[in-house]
């Protein structure tokens, strides 16, 4: 099992880097803040696609005569929204579709607001009473790690599931508009 241990720690596997949008209150770009109504995209940020975020990842560790291989697949990214809502997107490489400013450019065309159509949520309700007035979002990558162990006298294979989870802070608000005649 030590080899075995050693094959998945090779592969060096990550969670997933997720972008958003909104983008998370914790993130870099300052303090974003979603709408009640309007729609929120997840997706594996571009940048960060690569073997140890998406897979598939093969791998071979040997200790002594016994020798391991090993392939992990992202079999898909669960979301829990923080709001009461978990959603499971599948597969990793997701073909999840990035945001780009070009979907909420206009009100016209597209709609503003469109939702993603691989991994997106509606934000229902307002963070707002929550701790720090944040939702607390969670993205774990569903790693499915197969081996296979030889050594002269035998071989043996299991299966070891390797969740990875990265945590997110999502604040959402509420717009009151009143409209009056004129």
């Amino acid at each position: 099992m030590n080899t075995v241990s050693m094959a998945i720690t090779a592969m060096q596997l990550e969670k997933p880097p997720m972008c958003w949008t909104p983008e998370p209150a914790n993130s870099g770009g300052g303090q974003r803040t979603g709408l009640v109504g309007k729609e929120s995209w997840a997706f594996m940020c571009p940048n960060d696609v690569r073997e140890s975020t998406t897979g598939p990842v093969n791998r071979a560790a040997t200790s002594g005569v016994v020798t391991v291989t090993a392939n992990a697949i992202n079999t898909g990214v669960l979301i829990n929204h923080g709001d009461g809502d978990v959603q499971l997107c599948p597969g990793a490489l997701l073909p999840f579709t990035p945001y780009t400013d070009a979907v909420d450019a206009s009100p016209l065309s597209p709609a503003s607001g469109t939702p993603s159509p691989t991994c997106g949520h509606r934000l229902a309700k307002s963070s707002i009473g929550q701790p720090q007035d944040v939702f607390k979002v969670s993205a774990t990558s569903n790693w499915v790690v197969t081996w296979t162990a030889t050594w002269p006298g035998g071989t043996m294979g299991g299966v070891a599931p390797t969740p990875l989870t990265s945590m997110y802070d999502r604040r959402v608000g509420e717009l009151q508009v009143l409209v009056t005649p004129n």
